[in-house]
C-alpha cells in the first residue's frame, strides 16, 4: 500500500471518530485492534490488513468504501443535527441513549 493511501486511511478513520464524537482509542477496543497497531500504521512500520480495516469499519459503523472515497461522508439535516447533539452528551449519557435506542430497535 503507498504511504499516501495509509496516512489517507488514518486521517479518514480519526475524523470519522471526530464525527461520530467517539475517540480512536474506543473504535480500536471494540474492533478488536491494539492501540501499537494503530500506531505503527502512523509510523508506516505496518499497513493495515484488509481484515483489519474491516474489522475498523464495523466498529465506525461504516462500509469500507466510505475509507476510500474521496470527500467528506454526506448527511442529511437531521443526521447532522443528532451528530451534532451526540457530541454534546456526556459518557453517561451517550450509554443511556444507546441502551434506549437498543431497546427500541428490539421492540
Amino acid at each position: 500500500m503507498k504511504v499516501e493511501t495509509v496516512e489517507t486511511l488514518i486521517e479518514k478513520i480519526e475524523r470519522i471518530c471526530f464525527d461520530n464524537g467517539v475517540t480512536v482509542s474506543e473504535v480500536l477496543k471494540k474492533a478488536g485492534v491494539s492501540p501499537q497497531v494503530f500506531e505503527d500504521w502512523k509510523k508506516f512500520t505496518t499497513e493495515p490488513s484488509f481484515p483489519t480495516l474491516m474489522q475498523m469499519c464495523k466498529a465506525l459503523g461504516i462500509e469500507l468504501s466510505a475509507l476510500f472515497c474521496d470527500g467528506q461522508p454526506k448527511y442529511t439535516p437531521s443526521q447532522q443535527n443528532i451528530l451534532d447533539l451526540w457530541r454534546e452528551l456526556s459518557e453517561a449519557e451517550k450509554c443511556a441513549l444507546y441502551k434506549y435506542i437498543s431497546a427500541m430497535k428490539k421492540s
